[in-house]
């Protein structure tokens, strides 16, 4: 048998073994809690993540993150056990001596692929009114312990004190959202992040604080289009197999030529492009070219998905757009040369030409 054909076949056999793996991906969901335990925060108890921190410095647990994680939303329940308003709690500071601290405040944080730390810190507070003051949660963010850059003041909503408050987080590769409550959420801040992929998240307390996280739930929201296939992803693995394709829509294509209405749909890019067969569809995977959003583009991306329609070299198209988001309104692609592969989006009034090289 051809050395071709042989690399042609493992490839389609390993293709077909990978991607139902790499569908089962969409929506992952992962739990901490009384069922499933807690590990392998450092933390870990049968009744949540008890940190207490009798020290004079401040106590921090985590975990990484998976690397395909861009986009995740992330709820826990918190309980500052060590927060009363009228009580004080002890730690031994760095000369040996008992010290009290009254409502001694923790954090939750994040860690970016840049080696910098989010924390989110919650202290609660006094506020003063016109005739004496009301209890309220202060949050603050800042960087690798500098001076907080946002903060907000929580009055409603939310237990001041020891009680539950049930947290969520939402980070994407541009901004990070943070909600409370103790029954509703509601929002708290917006940090900007700069297109910055978190890569860990935990909690910090500082000292004399007592804090329990019970019912943390990590929820993937990663566009699909912004994970690398997990075969094309290899450029070199990809070129031999198109070497070896003798289907005339799989190989190489470039944008020929384009006529857009900017005002509903802007060009990403030059894009340089691959088609590859699957499962009786294409895949167009991106490979280079992309100017807009141009940071979260990576080869083998999925910008594409061309599924056969009852016409010959017919197409309905699924296109990802700059941000990673499906374009699905009545797109059409035909071949109507060889090497030509012609693109309609009547919803945006735009069309777009692909050469193949």
């Amino acid at each position: 048998m051809h050395p071709r054909l042989i690399f042609l076949l493992c490839a389609i056999a390993a293709l077909y073994s990978d991607v139902s793996a790499y569908r089962e991906h969409e929506g992952k969901r992962v739990h901490w809690n009384k069922g499933r335990g807690y590990t392998p925060f450092r933390y870990a108890t049968d009744n949540g993540i008890i940190i207490h921190n009798p020290t004079h410095v401040t106590v921090k647990d985590g975990i990484c993150l998976p690397d395909t994680l861009s986009n995740f939303s992330l709820t826990f329940r918190a309980e500052n056990l060590s927060c009363h308003p009228s009580g004080r709690s002890t730690y031994t500071d760095s000369a040996g001596k008992r010290r009290q601290r009254k409502n001694p405040e923790w954090s939750f944080w994040l860690a970016d692929e840049n080696s910098d730390t989010i924390f989110l810190t919650v202290s609660s507070d006094e506020i003063p009114d016109q005739i004496s003051s009301v209890p309220a949660i202060r949050v603050a963010a800042h960087r690798n312990g500098e001076e907080p850059f946002t903060a907000a003041v929580l009055k409603e909503g939310v237990d001041c004190y020891s009680g539950v408050n049930i947290w969520n987080v939402k980070a994407t590769s541009r901004q990070i959202d943070i909600y409370a409550g103790n029954h509703g959420m509601r929002p708290v801040l917006s940090i900007p992040c700069d297109r910055i992929k978190m890569t860990g998240f935990g909690f910090a307390v500082s000292p004399a604080g007592n804090i329990r996280i019970t019912d943390i739930s990590l929820a993937d929201e990663t566009l699909q289009s912004l994970i690398p296939h997990p075969i094309w992803k290899d450029t070199d693995t990809l070129r031999r197999y198109l070497d070896a394709s003798t289907d005339p829509v799989e190989g190489y294509w470039t944008v020929f030529d384009r006529n857009l209405e900017e005002s509903l749909l802007v060009p990403g890019g030059d894009y340089r492009l691959a088609i590859v067969k699957d499962s009786g569809r294409y895949l167009i995977l991106y490979l280079s070219g992309a100017r807009t959003n141009s940071q979260s583009w990576q080869p083998g991306m999925i910008k594409g998905i061309l599924t056969p329609d009852p016409f010959p070299a017919t197409y309905s198209l699924i296109w990802n757009d700059a941000e990673g988001l499906p374009l699905t309104k009545d797109i059409k692609a035909q071949i109507v040369e060889e090497s030509i592969i012609e693109i309609q989006f009547p919803y945006h009034s735009s069309s777009m030409r692909l050469r193949k090289l």
